[in-house]
């Protein structure tokens, strides 16, 4: 193998994108992929809790019938409960920090641990033709855990 061969290749595994789950400076949980950021914040009262927060739009197209679904789960991976936002009437655009609000009902002695978010959406418009073109009718689903 040649080296300008070795060097495309190296190359080409820092292109994938990468899914980044952390806090921001104000001590909010974060999600950041290629496609979407969502910042949350958890709050327990009583029996239930409450997650509020934003989704941002990170293409370079508008997205329609946004949704996003949640799940708290247990030590063991089992699902204790399950919320979701209702589709998205209106357009996302680039950079559009939108807000969201789940709740979600505990019965007394469920603990959660961890929080399984799911999104979709569709592309509003098509991509080029160079890109493949004709995905606009095709839904985008991403999910992710992070810890509660």
């Amino acid at each position: 193998m040649g080296p300008i061969v070795l060097i495309l290749v190296l190359l080409s595994a820092c292109s994938a994108p990468h899914k980044e789950i952390g806090q921001t400076p104000s001590g909010a949980c974060s999600y950041r992929y290629y496609d979407m950021e969502i910042i949350w914040t958890t709050a327990p009262t009583g029996n239930a809790i409450h997650l509020t927060g934003t989704v941002r739009n990170l293409r370079s197209f508008f997205l329609q019938d946004f949704e996003l679904t949640a799940i708290l789960l247990d030590e063991n991976g089992r699902a204790l409960a399950e919320s979701s936002t209702p589709p998205s009437p209106n357009l996302i655009n680039m950079n559009e920090p939108v807000p969201f609000s789940l709740k979600f009902v505990l019965t007394p002695g469920q603990i959660a641990k961890k929080i399984r978010f799911k999104y979709t959406y569709y592309i509003k418009e098509s991509p080029p033709a160079v890109r493949g073109g004709r995905d606009e009718g095709v839904p985008r689903t991403h999910s992710f855990e992070a810890d509660l």
